[in-house]
């Protein structure tokens, strides 16, 4: 991933924010699309929890990351539970 090389190259702290920043907006423009490619939503679920361990926001990912759990598609369902279990802790509201 282009992506990931870039972070790795990264000489500084706000090196990586912009970039994080920038991945960010990337990632809120693909899941506010109306219709998301069944392909995709793997890698952005990916995506969506390195941006996370990096200690940026990808809060407005986790709905996406339930909605993943859901999928018939097992690829999907299992990168949807891995998302919504690293983003969300027990007493989150959209853990039922």
């Amino acid at each position: 991933y282009e992506f990931i090389r870039q972070i790795g190259e990264c000489k500084s702290k706000s090196d990586e924010d912009v970039i994080m920043q920038k991945e960010s907006m990337y990632l809120r423009a693909l899941l506010g699309a109306p219709k998301i490619e069944k392909e995709r939503i793997r890698e952005i679920m990916l995506r969506l929890m390195y941006l996370e361990m990096l200690g940026h926001d990808a809060s407005f990912g986790y709905i996406h990351a339930v909605k993943a759990c859901v999928e018939s598609d097992v690829t999907i369902k299992r990168s949807g539970y891995l998302a919504t279990s690293s983003f969300l802790n027990e007493n989150h509201d959209l853990i039922i």
